[in-house]
């Protein structure tokens, strides 16, 4: 069998939730014997914008569309005409059974068809982007969850977002190609740090009059062409029944919907190691507002010098791609006697959730269900989450660890001094185990044989 996997970032320079269940999809497939190959999108001002390029990674070969983001409007962020042709380039080439995607995000929704005309197709739902065009998060520019679908509000919610490239960074993007073809000299990092450094120093501007209504119809236009788009799809796989619901509320067929529930490989992960004197606190996760690393470090900020002496507060996680917040993070994290702990390769989770008491994962937005949670359980760590989508559903009240109103850092800290008050109640704690990835993929690929069995028997 040759799978095709889609997504719209991949290892090793990404590796948030999406990107790595990709590549395990990828390494699982390779050691059954199928022939996996896989396309994704990458930023890389270095390069030519909407070129695309191929590399390997783990023994899978990796198509990479050049993504730089320099749009001419919001529909490109979802009709990518270039990012089409690149991906029927590697269909033709490749010629899969079956093309798997993970996310389309940079990538463009008229991919779905051409997989559909020549393969079975599956889309693994990983959050909300089908239906919300800001990161799929559901989560406001202003910081408001969207219970509820409201094109308008998606409008002026896009209007403060930044989603494409500015026409200087463009300017700046094409001389920075025309430099690395000359000269060999590739002056893309220097380039990214400048942006940070402005970035932190800037406010984003007030979105121009009129500009809300405008995106507010262009919105309106993506949800309809989403909508006829996704009945390329054979099978909707969901990790939790959250997303699921949600998507099938919005206007998927709940017939093709299947929750399948993520796993981890057998000893992969280590049993923590007891608890010493003080407590182990532990924040995993890219480092953007909608992961809610601030309301953790307000909320241990909250405690007293003491109750703060009684344990540790470390943050791990890549930074995002707002500058400003990044930097506010930092400041806040050394004034709350937190600290951080850096980027942590794969192979280096399982030994960093070994010595952790406690993993805090304050999530504003709607989560499906990340894989540290999973990796937590595993190693028996108990989770103290917000209480929204995905979270609440794999952390119930006193099995598994605790649950708290999503932004209250208030609440947040009364948990934790708690905690920190009675640090017992952390061993006597009920963990389930966590999902085995046998079972996952053995439910995965036998998903594969059936959309391929119907393909074949509609043909």
């Amino acid at each position: 069998m040759r799978v095709l996997l889609v997504s719209h970032r991949y290892p090793p320079v990404n590796t948030a939730g999406t990107e790595v269940y990709t590549a395990s999809v990828a390494a699982r497939l390779s050691a059954a014997g199928a022939e996996v190959e896989v396309f994704c999108a990458d930023k890389d001002v270095g390069e030519e914008d909407r070129s695309l390029r191929a590399r390997e990674h783990e023994g899978v070969r990796v198509h990479e569309f050049v993504n730089n983001l320099h749009l001419s409007g919001l529909r490109e962020t979802w009709e990518l005409p270039e990012a089409e042709r690149a991906f029927v380039e590697v269909l033709e080439e490749f010629q899969p059974d079956v093309v798997h995607f993970n996310h389309l995000m940079y990538l463009s929704m008229g991919c779905l068809k051409a997989a559909h005309d020549r393969a079975a197709v599956v889309y693994t739902l990983h959050d909300l982007w089908l239906s919300c065009p800001r990161w799929g998060q559901r989560l406001g520019w202003d910081g408001e969850l969207c219970h509820e679908v409201d094109l308008a509000r998606c409008g002026e919610c896009m209007a403060h977002t930044k989603f494409a490239q500015t026409s200087m960074e463009e300017r700046i993007s094409g001389w920075l190609v025309r430099l690395k073809e000359s000269t060999g000299l590739d002056l893309a990092e220097a380039a990214r740090r400048a942006r940070k450094l402005l970035a932190e120093r800037d406010e984003a501007p007030a979105p121009a009059p009129g500009l809300a209504a405008e995106l507010g119809e262009a919105v309106r236009e993506r949800d309809e062409e989403v909508r006829s788009s996704v009945v390329a799809v054979d099978r909707f796989l969901s990790p939790s029944r959250f997303v699921a619901d949600e998507l099938v509320r919005w206007g998927l067929d709940a017939a093709r919907v299947e929750h399948l529930g993520t796993g981890l490989a057998e000893g992969e992960i280590p049993r923590r190691v007891p608890r010493g004197e003080r407590l182990r606190v532990r924040f995993l996760g890219s480092l953007i507002p909608s992961k809610g690393a601030h309301v953790l470090v307000e909320a241990w900020a909250r405690l007293s010098p003491e109750l703060r002496e009684r344990g540790e507060l470390v943050l791990y996680g890549p930074p995002g791609h707002d500058a400003a917040y990044t930097a506010s993070l930092e400041r806040a994290v050394e004034e709350a006697g937190a600290r951080w702990g850096g980027l942590l390769e794969r192979d280096e989770v399982p030994r960093e959730l070994a010595q952790a008491d406690l993993v805090c994962l304050p999530s504003l937005w709607f989560e499906n269900l990340p894989l540290v949670v999973l990796e937590a359980r595993a190693a028996g760590v108990p989770l103290l989450v917000s209480d929204l989508g995905g979270l609440s559903e794999a952390v119930e009240e006193g099995a598994g660890g605790w649950r708290f109103p999503a932004g209250d850092s208030a609440a947040l800290s009364a948990k934790l001094e708690e905690l920190l008050r009675d640090p017992a109640a952390l061993d006597a704690m009920q963990i389930p185990p966590a999902p085995t990835a046998e079972a996952h993929f053995a439910r995965l690929f036998e998903v594969y044989r059936e959309v391929q069995s119907e393909r074949e028997a509609s043909a």
